[in-house]
């Protein structure tokens, strides 16, 4: 059986926790937009589900989102997805190859440390949207072989970022980098440890 709840169903509501349990395959577009929500834990690996967009943008209470032994077959996160959600530190959920594009704005302003990839078998390009990871709090990324876009602003004003890796022999051919991708400001100075096997 198939769990299926409406776009914006709980929209500006003050639920506080939710677990995502294994018969709900996608995530629809707003559906915890701008709620208490402080905890989610996903229990469904979303195989061949999406993330909608704005999905649990302006949460901002939200501080983990928690995946125990799970692995993300989503195949998008949508535009603006966790936008907004100022206070989440935690992601736990590993983005499997079956993920296609991470939509402009998904992560922007959170403050998540890390992200994990994990290329499992051979699949498409990966597309990484515009803003996406612009201003959080990440403080290295190894991107998969298989990216093909970055778009403009995508590690925009990511302060504490010390190493990027795009690594690999990649299957998605040239790797577009988009104008003002890796921009700092404040007078920040790193070095980066640009690792680049193309």
């Amino acid at each position: 059986s198939h769990t299926n709840l409406g776009k914006y169903a709980f929209r500006n509501t003050n639920i506080t926790g939710v677990t995502l349990y294994r018969t709900m395959f996608s995530i629809p577009e707003g559906l915890f937009e701008g709620t208490k929500l402080t905890t989610i834990e996903i229990k469904s690996n979303l195989m061949g589900g999406t993330i909608g967009a704005n999905a649990f943008k302006n949460c901002t209470e939200l501080v983990s989102v928690k995946a125990p032994g799970v692995r993300c077959n989503a195949t998008s996160i949508g535009n603006s997805a966790f936008e907004g959600c100022s206070k989440l530190t935690t992601f736990e959920p590993v983005l499997t190859s079956a993920l296609t594009s991470i939509g402009d704005n998904a992560f922007k302003g959170t403050g998540i440390t890390a992200i994990q990839f994990l290329d499992n078998y051979i699949s498409q390009a990966l597309t990484i949207g515009e803003s996406a990871f612009e201003g959080t709090k990440l403080t290295s990324i190894s991107l998969p072989a298989r990216v093909s876009v970055l778009g403009q602003s995508a590690f925009r004003y990511c302060d504490d970022l010390e190493k990027i890796e795009l690594l690999g022999d990649s299957q998605a051919g040239e790797l577009s980098i988009g104008y003002q991708a890796f921009q700092k400001t404040n007078g920040v100075t790193k070095t980066y440890d640009f690792v680049c096997d193309r």
